[in-house]
């Protein structure tokens, strides 16, 4: 999946915006690590700041998948029911409730 591809998705659910920020986060690490090797293997630069930043942000994206993981699993293990209303079937259940 593209980073566009990402972009025109519309989560409605917490679930469905957790899978577009696991999405997300699962393309940032294969050119962070293809950039490393470059440096590494093309430029002969084994060492210094530029593979700490690099290797840093490939750790955070790494721990904020796990972290994604143990919000998801919360989630589900809760008790909590989502509903999806459009405007006007939201518009349509406040004017009902009265009646109710």
């Amino acid at each position: 999946m593209t980073i566009r591809d990402l972009l025109l998705q519309n989560p409605v659910s917490v679930n469905e915006l957790l899978d577009l920020f696991e999405a997300y986060i699962a393309t940032i690490g294969g050119p962070l690590t293809r950039a490393n090797d470059l440096i590494w293997g093309e430029l002969n630069y084994r060492e210094g700041d530029i593979f700490s930043h690099i290797t840093g942000v490939i750790d955070d994206a790494d721990r904020m998948a796990a972290r994604l993981r143990q919000i998801r699993a919360a989630h589900l293990a809760g008790a909590d029911v989502s509903i999806t209303l459009t405007d006007g079937e939201c518009r349509e259940i406040d004017t009902a409730i009265p009646d109710l």
